[in-house]
């Protein structure tokens, strides 16, 4: 594949437009053979099995129709004397080969969304699907090669192992999505070759809620945005801190918006997915059964099935608790009460949401933090105090969904960041490039140097009136010349 990108091939536009079209087609014209893939391996319902070939092909589109703006030189104004009469512009070149690496909780868009960014950049990509979703893998083993060449895009499947070999070669670039724990090894293989990295992690986003909220409409989309995918995604929120004063009411219309959205046994909702495995069930039920006298809703578990129940969990142990340590990726979430509550139901365990604060940020900076308030003072101050990925203000999740919004993270819930531009940008270098016209060379930078050549040098170096305004209006000048007549 190297032999193939020095060929200079992938940086014509014509090709990465060929290649996008081809991922298009890869997916509008295989739907049935995706969703079947994705109910065998996750049990996805609607609308979720669209919602993935729908943004794989979305970002396609996005990037091919603005691939033009994307491609184009970048000239910036010269600011340097020494370098008059010259332009000076960014060129944006294609990585190389890069390696993109896939989880399993969103097998298609995870895959498929750094692919068509890497392509749009003109970059030639080896995929390595995840194994724990083997049917969506073996969907990518099966059309990938009957849409692209070789030389441009390759498969590899496997385990851990096959992983672990891959990373031993070196690369112009990693992008992986998955855990802290195996970001850290990729990271490590990566410093081998000195191979840059993105990594897409996760972590445990908190969700703080304010008393002044509109409850209903609250409680709706966070019922929505922690059990979507069954709670199998990286910027669910994964607990929250609940203003005491309308505890009473919120709690009470977040397990109605659950019940209302899944019936009193969601295990026979055709609307709720499953758990990838039963490995991962059995992971779930261990965390429920040590807070089991704290679960105030839901609770349940049935491993062979890979059902979890939606769970809502009241105040467990912030420090010793396992709910409250590991990122929960499944349908639990706790509730920590702050502040003065009004219900002994529902009592408080931390004195203000300043205490709230301290606790997020004595942990590694989240994927995500969510802020459901009407009080945009509030909202301001808990931006400037805490660190995240991004924010969600009265929504969660859907901020992913966005084009125009960079997704990544911050500290250990990642580095990098991709969708949109950020997806050209991510798989580009930025070649900076001077061009020096002939028709002007000043001997003054030249040895031998006389006092007067020296003491003009030392001027022109240093601050005073004629670098801080004379020059650069000459500079100015001289600049509207190079574009007139480039």
């Amino acid at each position: 594949m190297k032999a193939t990108f020095q060929t200079g091939i992938t940086r014509d536009r014509e090709w990465r437009e060929e290649q996008l079209d081809k991922f298009i087609a890869m997916f509008e014209e295989n739907k049935e053979d995706w969703k079947e893939a994705q109910v065998k391996d996750l049990g996805q319902t609607e609308p979720l099995k669209t919602i993935e070939v729908g943004l794989s092909v979305g970002s396609a589109q996005f990037l091919k129709g603005d691939l033009k703006r994307l491609m184009k030189d970048e000239y910036v104004n010269i600011v340097n004397p020494a370098n008059l009469p010259s332009e000076g512009f960014i060129r944006k070149e294609p990585l190389g080969v890069v390696l993109i690496i896939a989880p399993w909780n969103y097998p298609i868009s995870l895959l498929a969304i750094p692919l068509s960014g890497a392509l749009a950049a003109g970059n030639l990509v080896i995929l390595k699907p995840s194994e724990v979703s083997p049917n969506v893998s073996s969907t990518f083993a099966k059309l990938i090669p009957k849409y692209f060449d070789e030389k441009y895009v390759r498969v590899i499947e496997g385990d851990a192992t096959v992983t672990t070999n891959l990373l031993k070669e070196p690369y112009d670039h990693i992008f992986y999505t998955g855990s802290i724990r195996v970001g850290k090894i990729v990271m490590r293989a990566a410093a081998e070759h000195l191979t840059p990295v993105t990594l897409e992690l996760g972590g445990k986003s908190p969700l703080i809620i304010d008393k002044d909220i509109d409850i209903s409409v609250a409680a709706n989309r966070i019922a929505w945005g922690k059990t979507f995918n069954n709670g199998q995604t990286c910027v669910a929120p994964d607990y929250v801190l609940l203003d005491g004063r309308i505890a009473d009411k919120f709690i009470p219309a977040l397990k109605e918006a659950i019940t209302k959205m899944y019936g009193e046994d969601p295990s026979k909702s055709p609307d709720y997915s499953r758990i990838v495995t039963g490995t991962h069930v059995k992971r779930l039920k261990a965390i429920i059964d040590q807070v089991k006298d704290k679960v105030i809703y839901g609770g349940n578990a049935d491993e062979s099935a890979k059902y979890v129940q939606p769970t809502l969990i009241l105040n467990p142990d912030m420090e010793n608790d396992i709910v409250m340590q590991e990122e929960l990726f499944g349908p639990l979430l706790p509730i920590i009460i702050y502040g003065e509550s009004k219900s002994t139901e529902y009592p408080s365990v931390l004195k203000d949401l300043d205490a709230g604060l301290k606790f997020i940020n004595q942990r590694s900076k989240p994927l995500a933090l969510y802020i459901y308030s009407k009080n945009q003072q509030l909202v301001e101050r808990i931006m400037k105090v805490t660190q995240s990925g991004a924010v969600g203000i009265n929504e969660c999740v859907l901020q992913v969904g966005e084009e125009h919004l960079p997704f990544g993270g911050v500290g250990h819930s990642g580095m990098g960041a991709y969708h949109g531009d950020a997806s050209f940008n991510t798989f580009t270098h930025q070649k900076s490039v001077l061009k020096k016209k002939y028709w002007l060379d000043l001997d003054l930078r030249y040895p031998p140097f006389s006092d007067t050549k020296r003491n003009l040098l030392l001027t022109t170096l240093g601050d005073n009136i004629i670098t801080r305004y004379i020059l650069p209006v000459g500079g100015f000048f001289m600049n509207i010349v190079n574009k007139c007549f480039k």
